[in-house]
């Protein structure tokens, strides 16, 4: 490829960069608007979400697709769980990694 198509594909990409970014605060703003804080921070909400759409998870699955640390989704999911949002389930694959699902209280915050 030549030099002017990778300088086109670069600058290409950057816009589309630049409007990935914008759309996301755009989101983040919509998303405030509509639940407000509720007293839960973008992770905690975040969590609860992933919950919701994808039923009960462990913490290590749900670090992984959150892309967070192990022990910052435990704290994350030890928080839910104190506030009564997030129940503790036995996990029939792992006796040492339970599953962590959304209680009947999470389930109104999300519907």
């Amino acid at each position: 490829m030549s030099a002017p198509a990778n300088t086109a594909r670069a600058l290409a990409l950057g816009e589309l960069v630049d409007e990935v970014i914008r759309l996301y605060h755009l989101f983040q703003r919509v998303e405030e608007e509509l639940h407000g804080d509720g007293g839960l921070s973008e992770s905690e909400r975040g969590v609860i979400f992933a919950l919701f759409s994808d039923g009960a998870r462990s913490v290590p699955d749900l670090a992984r697709e959150r892309s967070r640390t192990r022990q910052r989704m435990q704290q994350l999911v030890n928080t839910l769980t104190e506030r009564g949002l997030v129940r503790r389930k036995r996990n029939p694959v792992s006796d040492k990694s339970p599953l962590y699902a959304l209680s009947a209280r999470g389930r109104q915050r999300v519907t």
